[in-house]
């Protein structure tokens, strides 16, 4: 099963997981870094890609208010282990 699936958009986990699990599937998802917008903070420096992709753009724009808090939480865990805020959004 291919899914939108990512530390900020985790609907599948209210009742596709379960069924996946049951069927014996695997989910393999996509936009797990949520087209690039966990691996910085939301008014750091703009990237070319946040300027030209659209997709990305309808799919996160609009809940930037309540991911706000999740990406400032990401980047302090990534700070205090010293990794990068991509490493702690894919684990």
């Amino acid at each position: 099963m291919q899914n939108h699936y990512n530390i900020i958009y985790r609907e599948d986990e209210r009742e596709l997981t379960q069924l996946v699990e049951e069927e014996g599937m695997s989910m393999t998802p996509y936009s797990p870094l949520t087209g690039g917008r966990v691996c910085r903070l939301p008014d750091d420096e703009k990237t070319k890609r946040s300027e030209i992709d659209k997709v990305s753009a309808f799919k996160y724009d609009h809940e930037k208010e309540n991911d706000t808090p999740i990406i400032q939480r990401i980047k302090e865990i990534a700070d205090k282990l010293k990794v990068t805020m991509a490493q702690v959004a894919i684990a």
